[in-house]
């Protein structure tokens, strides 16, 4: 296996990745001697043996003094270090491990006694289908020119890709002495209609479709992606339709294998997909990796999705692994589609769904209290400061240099709730945020821009200073209620006393805010249903419920998972968690009491659990 440090040199050789790409070629062939020439898709490369020498020897001299061999897989590794940053961001595309497309290709052709028409909807530089390939030829003993004719599809956006897919199968082809004129990879949208219906013209429906389709979060889809999307009921992240694209097009007995992101087993923006999954009267394997990477991408979390369409029973088998090597011996738990599909969250380890489902119906959900979201104002740098001083009348602050005052009639004092970790922090890391705003009937209005001029001269010259900025939030294309205005609406009402919690924890926090005058952002914020003492005595016997070993792990079991430990804090994931019941002594108690071993031995007797 080539190594990191092997990559980072040869990608240093030349800045022209299609020089080091032949120039590896090249090596290759010299390595396994082979004739490139005799390859109508290979012969290109030999140009770098003339214009390009010095590359060539680079390449092939440092290869033989590290001993080094190269493998296919070793080509596909390093082609896709050539892959421009840009280009990964914006096409979605992340490296798959050669374990994975092993393991997905075995699965596809575990019970099958003849070749299997196989399509890559995202095909990249044929990382699946090469192993497709491989292992068809072993299992069934056809040529690569027969399984590169009738058996392999592959389609991508990117043509440089497919350039590279097509070298890679002609060089695999090559290896075992056979030469392929023809291949059937397509540069298109996939998600494109038009393009699903040429590839059924062509090859009538797929026995299997695999791959790894691009990843691209909802708020960084460019509007092309948005406009492919449109055209399935399937939403949410950029892979999301890969999905319904996919199962469109198999036989009525065929079977899909991606691996992908496994935001859609908890996040709400997965709903319409897991909905189709059970609209779709099949058997559902999932092998989710956790928060275990697996991927460079340190913010990408993964799971093996695999939906067999010839098992007409809607079945879900799930199993939590931490790394690949789990997946040969996967501890399934099996669940009707049907009853869980309305759950925003999928929690489907054996014994924790029942445990979720006793403590969301303990008392009553989370949700009844108010929980708000945090103020956005997309330029936080230029709303909230900390100041460098301040009089009577002013805060001082810094800015590009310079020093401006700023009314205080128009501050409000302001937190950060991922700053957060006792009560006591409160008061170290509250800032000022320029509050353009009056409360009237219980709304926040937007100030007129005369009365702003008016009222407040210094603060409106500030904030006119920075409009070239603000007006490029949202790219420019949102209309505000001013120009001056947050970039959202949510949490200008977030006065009053709350809890406090980060948008993101390791451990649980959820912290006292009693300066009802005080904002807060970067998190959400849980207000008491009642007032005065009431208030503050309810709050903080939230507050000890919301630190216990019984909310965490309910957190690590439905929120979304980050890397380190880490997990969401989202409404969206909190909001069913029961508050359990307790009388006006039992509230008291927990309270006053300090020693969190009675503590959280209290909670899990009123609960009815047991968390081990």
């Amino acid at each position: 296996m080539i190594t990191k440090s092997t990559i980072r040199y040869l990608t240093k050789i030349t800045n022209s990745p299609k020089q080091l790409e032949s120039a590896l070629i090249c090596a290759f062939a010299e390595q396994h001697n082979l004739t490139l020439s005799q390859s109508p898709f290979l012969s290109s490369c030999l140009h770098v043996l003339d214009s390009e020498q010095k590359t060539y020897n680079l390449v092939a001299d440092y290869l033989r003094s590290k001993s080094i061999k190269l493998t296919i897989t070793d080509l596909i590794t390093i082609f896709n270090q050539l892959i421009p940053a840009a280009t990964k961001k914006s096409f979605g595309a992340v490296y798959t491990p050669h374990e994975i497309c092993d393991y997905i290709v075995k699965e596809v052709l575990k019970k099958r006694t003849s070749p299997l028409v196989v399509l890559d909807p995202s095909c990249g530089c044929g990382a699946f289908l090469l192993e497709y390939a491989e292992q068809t030829h072993k299992k069934f003993g056809i040529s690569f020119a027969e399984i590169a004719q009738k058996y392999i599809y592959g389609v991508d956006v990117d043509t440089n890709a497919l350039n590279q897919a097509t070298k890679l199968l002609a060089l695999q082809a090559l290896l075992h002495g056979e030469i392929i004129s023809e291949f059937k990879l397509k540069c298109a949208d996939f998600l494109d209609p038009e393009t699903i219906a040429q590839l059924k013209q062509e090859s009538g429906s797929f026995d299997t479709i695999i791959g790894n389709p691009p990843y691209v979060r909802t708020h960084n889809m460019t509007d092309t992606m948005k406009a492919s999307m449109a055209h399935w009921s399937v939403d949410g992240d950029f892979y999301m339709p890969f999905f319904e694209a996919g199962i469109s097009t198999l036989k009525e007995d065929g079977c899909l294998a991606y691996i992908t992101s496994n935001s859609y087993l908890q996040n709400k923006n997965g709903k319409k997909l897991k909905e189709f999954f059970a609209s779709q009267n099949g058997e559902m394997r999932v092998l989710n990796f956790g928060a275990s990477q697996l991927f460079d991408s340190a913010m990408t979390y993964v799971c093996v999705t695999l939906f067999d369409k010839n098992v007409k029973k809607s079945l879900l088998k799930y199993a939590d692994i931490d790394s690949v090597e789990k997946l040969k011996k996967p501890n399934y738990c099996t669940h009707q589609l049907a009853a869980i599909i309305g759950d925003n969250s999928w929690q489907l380890s054996a014994n924790v769904s029942a445990k979720i489902s006793k403590i969301e119906a303990t008392g009553k959900p989370l949700s009844s209290w108010l929980i708000r979201n945090g103020i956005a104002t997309l330029r936080d740098n230029i709303f909230i400061f900390k100041p460098i001083g301040e009089d009577d009348d002013y805060y001082w602050r810094e800015w590009n240099g310079k020093k401006y005052k700023i009314e205080k009639g128009v501050c409000v004092p302001i937190v950060r709730n991922n700053n957060l970790k006792t009560d006591a922090d409160v008061e170290r890391y509250k800032e000022i945020a320029i509050y353009p705003y009056r409360i009237s009937n219980k709304k926040a209005v937007i100030l007129q821009e005369d009365e702003l001029v008016w009222k407040y001269e210094n603060a409106y010259e500030f904030l006119f200073e920075c409009k070239n900025e603000l007006d490029m939030r949202d790219k420019g294309r949102r209309e505000y209620a001013a120009w001056y205005a947050y970039g959202r609406t949510q949490g200008l009402l977030g006065f009053g006393k709350k809890l406090l919690l980060p948008a993101i924890v390791s451990t649980p926090v959820a912290v006292m805010c009693n300066d009802e005058n005080c904002l807060f952002y970067g998190g959400i914020a849980i207000f008491s249903q009642k007032s005065g003492e009431d208030a503050e005595l309810e709050l903080r016997w939230l507050q000890k419920i919301l630190l216990s070993d019984i909310f965490k792990w309910y957190v690590q079991m439905t929120s979304k998972r980050y890397s380190g430990g880490y997990y969401a804090l989202a409404k969206g994931f909190i909001q069913n968690f029961g508050v359990v019941d307790c009388g006006r002594d039992e509230i008291e108690w927990l309270v006053r009491e300090g020693d969190w071993e009675k503590v959280n031995a209290f909670l899990l007797e009123k609960y009815g659990v047991r968390l081990r």
